[in-house]
This record gives C-alpha cells, structure tokens and sequence, in this order.
C-alpha cells in the first residue's frame, strides 16, 4: 500500500475543494458578517492542508492501483465532509460541529437532508456552498479530479472505477476523456436547467442553486418549503424533466447527445424499466390523491408525478407535504428511494440495474424448478451477463438490507419512532434526501442526539461510496499477506 502517493493526491483534491470556496467568499463580501470571516478561515485552512500534503508527498513513485484508488476515494468523501463543515460551523448559524458534520456530509454526498428548521435564516453564501457541496459530490469530486488531472493515466481508472462504478461501455478509450466528456454533459445539462428556471420566473440565484442540486439529485433548496415555496408549477414541471434526467446513466445521456438520438434510450432494458417503474407508482399514487386528499385531477397527477420522480431520483423535493398523504402514497415512495435510479447517475439507492438483475435472477430459479436440467443465463438486453454479477448484486441487496435494518435500530436506541428511524436509515444509507416523520416526531435533524448526527453523517458516506468501497478499504482481509483486493472482492459490473 502506497499511503504517500495516496496523500498527495488527496492534496491536490483538498486544494480543489478549498479553491471552491472562494466563489461563496466573493458573495459573501455584499453581506459582511460572520459567514465572510467563516468562508475565509474555512478556505485558507482547507487550501493550507492540501498544499502541506501535496509538496509534502509530491515525490511518491508509482501508480495508484487498486488499494490506493480505494483508499483516496474513500478518505477523500471524508475529508471533503469535514472541510466542507467549516464554513457551517464557523458561521455560527449551526448549534454544533454534529450538525455542521452532517450538513456537509448530507451535501457532497447529494442525500439532501435539511438538518437547520430554517434555511431562508442562512446568508446568499452559506446557502450557495450548500448547493455547491451537492453539484461538486453529485457527478463526484474524484471523478472531477480524474477529469482535471489527465496525466493520472492508468492509475485514473482505478480511481473513476471506485467512485463511478465498473463500466461495461466507455465513450473513450482514454478514462480522462471519460471524466472529462461526463462533466462537459454534467455543466451543460446545469446550465440548461438554471436557464429554463429563470424563464419560469425565478431569480437568476434560485435558478442557478436549484439547477445545481437538481441535476446532482441532491434536493437542497433555497426555500424551507422547497419546490412548494415558490408556487410556480412552471418550474415544477421543468424540474420534473431535469430530476428525471439526472436519474438516467450519465454514459447513455452522453451518447444520446453525440449521436442526438433519443432511440437509444430505449434500448437500454433499464432506462426502460426505470421509466416503468415511474409510470406504474405515479399512477397509483395519483389516483389516491384525486380520490382522497388532492382536489383537481390536474395537481394530483403534477403532485403525484413530482414527488414519484424526485423519491426515485432520490433528489428529494418536495411541492406538497407528502406527510399528510394517505400511508399508501408514502409507502410506495419509501419503496422508491430504496429503489433509486439508473446505474451510472448522480442517484443514491440500489440502483434500477441491480433490481433488473435480480429480477432476472428470479426468473431463471423459477425455471429451474418447473425445468432442472435447463441451462440459463441472465440476458439484459442481448447481453449474457456472468454469474458473478448476479452473485454481487445479490450481495448487494443483502449489505444494503443489513446496513439498514443495522441503521434502523441504531436510531431506535436513541428513542426515535420505528418509522422515523426506519426512513432516517433508508435516507442516509440511499443518499435519499426524503423524511418520513410522524405526528409530534423530529422535524429536522439538528433535533437528534449527538452521537446520531455522526453516526448518520457516516451512514450518508457509506451509501454514497455504494457499501462495497467502504467494506475493502476498512476490512482487515483485504490487505491480510499482501494481496490483492482484486483477488478478495470486486465491485459489480454494474
């Protein structure tokens, strides 16, 4: 394990991360208190770190292979947390580390979760950083640093494998141009948003911090009410298209955009199960609302659709209290943030490709049993996929099934509703952004035990490094006789 060649790198992130800074420092200038002071401080001491560990460690040989990779990203989403705490904590409208720790935490890895009662109180700049730590974690700071750095080479792919995922199809040989092609996608497709919003009707600083965390799928808002404060069903539907496109595989959107083919799209079997599964949940939950709470087919159905794609999506806006719905419409939206979106995107949650596998998984065991001398194999597509990426994926399901029954019961401990807990564990360990509370419960997290604010702050980086990262960095048998991580476990091909 190179640790030196792993810290210097993790410089050069910390350098990028405290140059980001800077762009809130400026707003803060218009509205001299304590954020400007905490903005400055934040800075200099992130850019002071990164510069002592870069010179420090610049002269490490060799490439990051597979251990380093791990390690840089695991340890760059925690340290990106932590330096991205410090304006929150210094500014002084966070009661305590715990919930400065957690809103960066809930930020960079775009879960979304509001921990202050209020964020109209926050400055133009303390609210800016927030949708910044969700753009900047959203398409991911390491793939960003992948993009920048081209002379990474070969050791770039272990790092964009780890916090990507392993991709079955590439754009480029190169994996700079990979990162690279991915962010150019990523800006334009902001862009675009930030410009549709302002042709709604918001200001050019709403439309810019709701683009940011739209397409990131983070949900920070500007307003305490989300999308339901602004009152502008124009820019509700334009953000239905934008969350529902940062649910898509970021390759697929690439490709559709060079070749400007929309056709491909639907020959990808999880963009069309994805988009099924939308279908299918908005429907029922339509329904329920023009029958029992909405009057108006038309808001029922833009209320229905909204909030089916942002819990999918795990962006997690909100134009209307879903706490109020009947339980069945809340149900259906806790099965969709376990869910998530398309692999490959900036959503949290299982991922629709993993659900499409063990699906498939299901059906082959059926046949089996009717037929147990047929030989199967799992297709998507056209494509026969090896068995162990249905073993992983089960795996997977499994992991992630433990992390949160673990999570669930770690915040009943600390005398929190079964309900509360169950959906704070599936928010943090999905990066889902949506909290289902119950009467007189928790309105936000800054009302939870101390210890619980770090233990989920964790939780959101578990989720966001996908459980399987986290597992081969931390697990002693990965570095047990020197070998290989590759030789004790893969990431899924998914």
């Amino acid at each position: 394990m190179n640790y030196k060649i792993v810290l210097a790198a993790l410089g050069r992130i910390l350098l990028l991360i405290g140059g980001t800074m800077l762009v809130p420092l400026i707003i803060s200038y218009k509205e001299i208190e304590m954020d400007t002071a905490a903005f400055t401080i934040s800075a200099i001491i992130t850019l002071i770190s990164g510069a002592t560990l870069y010179f420090a460690f610049r002269q490490a040989r060799g490439n990051l292979g597979i251990k380093e990779g791990l390690w840089l990203v695991t340890i760059t989403w925690f340290a990106a947390s932590f330096f991205g705490a410090l304006p929150f904590a210094l500014s002084g409208y966070y009661p305590e580390l715990g919930d400065a720790l957690l809103e960066a935490s809930s930020g960079f890895t775009a879960t979304g979760i509001n921990v202050l009662p209020s964020v109209e109180v926050l400055p133009e700049s303390m609210l800016l950083w927030r949708s910044m730590t969700q753009w900047l974690g959203g398409m991911g700071i390491v793939v960003l640093f992948v993009a920048i750095l081209s002379s990474l080479g070969v050791s770039g792919m272990q790092l964009f494998k780890a916090e990507f995922g392993q991709m079955k199809e590439k754009i480029s040989p190169r994996i700079s141009d990979n990162a690279k092609r991915l962010w150019y996608a990523y800006v334009i497709l902001t862009l675009l948003n930030a410009l549709a919003l302002k042709i709604c009707g918001l200001g050019w600083f709403d439309a810019i911090n709701h683009a940011m965390t739209t397409i990131a799928t983070g949900g920070y808002s500007t307003m305490d009410a989300s999308f339901g404060g602004l009152q502008n069903p124009a820019a509700e539907w334009v953000t239905i298209v934008f969350m529902f496109i940062g649910g898509m595989n970021f390759i697929l959107i690439y490709r559709i955009f060079a070749k400007r083919s929309i056709k491909l799209a639907f020959k990808s079997l999880e963009f069309r199960l994805y988009v099924s599964i939308i279908a299918i949940a908005t429907l029922l939950s339509f329904v329920y609302l023009a029958l029992y709470h909405v009057n108006g087919a038309g808001t029922a159905f833009r209320y229905a659709l909204f909030s089916v794609v942002s819990v999918i999506t795990t962006t997690g806006y909100t134009n209307d209290n879903f706490l109020h719905w009947p339980f069945f419409t809340q149900y259906i939206l806790l099965i969709l943030m376990v869910i998530g979106g398309c692999s490959g995107s900036t959503s949290g949650g299982m991922k629709v490709e993993r659900i499409l596998i063990m699906l498939k998984q299901t059906q082959n065991e059926l046949q089996r049993i009717i037929h147990p001398r047929v030989v199967t194999s799992i297709k998507v597509g056209d494509t026969a996929l090896p068995t162990r990426v249905a073993t992983n994926a089960g795996i997977f399901f499994f992991l992630y099934v433990a992390f949160l029954l673990v999570g669930t019961m770690i915040n009943s401990f600390f005398d929190v509703s079964h309900m509360e807990a169950l959906s704070m564990s599936a928010t943090c360990i999905g990066n889902g952004g949506a909290f289902f509370s119950e009467p007189g419960g928790y309105t936000c997290f800054s009302d939870l035990a101390t210890p619980l604010k770090y233990y989920d702050a964790v939780l959101m980086i578990i989720g966001r490094l996908e459980i399987y990262t986290f597992l081969v960095t931390i697990l002693p048998i990965s570095h047990k006789h020197g070998e290989r991580i590759d030789k004790v476990t893969r990431r899924a091909d998914i």
